[in-house]
């Protein structure tokens, strides 16, 4: 796609600086009066007492710290939804950002808008950058890495200067001189050290640029031998800034993350098949009953694009290559190792900074121009409709549930919730600055002073239940009706509130 100035303004840029406010809009829109999500109660509670305190925090659980200790910083400025939630925001418009820089050293300007705005009107990357979680905050970094390497693998001065040399020359004249691709390689390697440092699966992306520069290197390892040395110095890099948390990380995954502890704490992440995995990686979020059918609006375009930048031995062959390395390998070890494997898909938010582009590819691919409208007509109304379920979904108000508490409990109440933690972190959230020290009210993430047995229960006078419709608390409800008579009932969209007064 060619620029053609019209009364002297370039209307690519002007459609670039469109999608990136546009993005903006849908970011900022509902950012505050959106219902807290319960896992941003726990962000919350993670990061509120500083950093030390944070670092415990998230040892004890199976996330990377950086994000974090960000937010413990952040807060400094305030702890209400929108505060929380600001960035995440502004991780998510730097990401669309270098999703089109990226795209735009791969292909042309064009379709690096239409790689811009695919990112831009995913929903699923709108909610993810809506909400206090690390899962933004790592696909921005992905998108920096990638935008350097992707500038390392088109670039032939990456293999014909040693890292540095650009910096050398600045310092040497005072000013940037000389060829250098110093910042690509900065880039690469701190932001891919960040994403790790901020959620483990980032590590994957990582590996998916390993085998794309293993092939390139070891096809010719003696013209390619600065380049070794260079990829070398970069992984150093990442690794330096990673391995701080190893110890940490290391214990996570003994104590926290293997199949027993999983089976018994969180056996939802323990994935049955990988299909719904991918169909959710690849394929358009909050269209529900019809999710197969845009899967091949995602999956049609990538094998075209794929078959021509094999074809043509274009560049963007290699970030096929990234992308398609980490599904591979990690199925592999789903089967071979872990069932744990098919949660880290599940996990991969920052795929779709690679998705967009080789989709975009893919249709200024596929041949006449009707057919390249047609594709993109219907990926934005399958999108756009997602995006509208996903405002319009009704949120759990914990707020609403934690007025009542505070309203009616008194001294020596006690209050159980489920044992999946499904909503004690968002009710936790509200009720905590005034009643910190109610039994049962455990902000810790593993929950050791829940209240979970009958005999914890009956040491209150009285028990606040909380949890899902349909499904018993921790405490099941004929237990605690066994304990005291029910003084108290009121539903809030997928909960149910109860409150159990002891007889005596």
């Amino acid at each position: 796609m060619k620029v053609r100035p019209i009364g002297g303004a370039n209307w690519q840029t002007l459609a670039s600086l469109v999608v990136l406010v546009a993005f903006a809009g849908l970011l900022l829109h509902q950012l505050g009066s959106n219902p807290i999500w319960n896992d941003e109660g726990l962000s919350y509670f993670a990061a509120k007492d500083g950093i030390r305190q944070t670092l415990v925090r998230v040892a004890s659980d199976t996330h990377a710290p950086f994000y974090y200790v960000l937010l413990s910083v952040w807060m400094n400025a305030g702890h209400d939804l929108f505060t929380l939630r600001i960035p995440s925001v502004m991780a998510g418009i730097v990401s669309v950002i270098f999703v089109y820089l990226s795209a735009r050293a791969l292909t042309d300007r064009g379709t690096a808008i239409l790689a811009m705005a695919l990112f831009a009107i995913a929903p699923a990357n709108v909610d993810w950058a809506q909400h206090a979680r690390p899962y933004s905050l790592q696909t921005m970094f992905v998108a920096i890495s990638l935008w350097g390497f992707v500038r390392i693998v088109t670039s032939e001065l990456a293999g014909t200067h040693l890292i540095g040399t650009g910096l050398a020359a600045a310092l040497r004249n005072g000013r940037a001189s000389g060829p250098s691709c110093d910042l690509a390689w900065f880039a690469y390697a701190v932001a891919g050290g960040l994403a790790m440092l901020t959620q483990h699966p980032a590590g994957f992306f990582v590996l998916g640029c390993n085998v794309v520069m293993a092939v390139r290197i070891f096809r010719d390892v003696r013209t390619n031998r600065l380049l070794l040395i260079n990829w070398t110095i970069a992984q150093l890099v990442i690794s330096v800034i990673w391995l701080s948390w190893l110890p940490a990380f290391l214990g996570q995954v003994s104590e926290h993350m293997t199949n027993t502890e999983m089976a018994v704490r969180e056996p939802q992440f323990l994935v049955a098949s990988l299909w719904p995995m991918f169909q959710e990686l690849l394929s358009v979020a909050y269209v529900w009953r019809v999710q197969p059918w845009p899967l091949l609006l995602y999956v049609l375009p990538l094998i075209a694009g794929c078959y021509h930048a094999i074809r043509t031995t274009a560049n963007i062959r290699w970030i096929y290559l990234a992308a398609a390395s980490p599904l591979i390998v990690t199925t592999i070890c789903y089967y071979a190792i872990s069932p744990i494997f098919g949660y880290a898909i599940h996990t991969f938010h920052w795929f779709p900074v690679l998705t967009a582009i080789l989709v975009a590819h893919g249709i200024s691919v596929i041949g006449p121009r009707p057919v390249q409208v047609a594709a993109v007509a219907l990926l934005a109304l399958v999108n756009l409709k997602g995006l509208s379920n996903y405002y319009q979904q009704p949120g759990t108000s914990y707020a609403d549930i934690a007025n009542v508490i505070a309203a009616k409990a008194k001294a020596g109440d006690g209050i159980v919730f489920d044992s999946n933690y499904a909503c004690r972190f968002g009710v936790a959230y509200y009720l905590e600055p005034n009643f910190k020290d109610m039994p049962g009210l455990d902000t810790s993430r593993l929950g050791d002073h829940l209240i979970r047995t009958p005999q914890a229960a009956a040491a209150n006078r009285r028990n606040w239940v909380c949890a899902p419709n349909g499904e018993d608390p921790a405490v099941s409800f004929g237990d605690l009706a066994g304990i005291g008579r029910l003084g108290f009932e009121q539903r809030f969209d997928a909960f149910v509130l109860r409150r159990y007064d002891r007889a005596d």
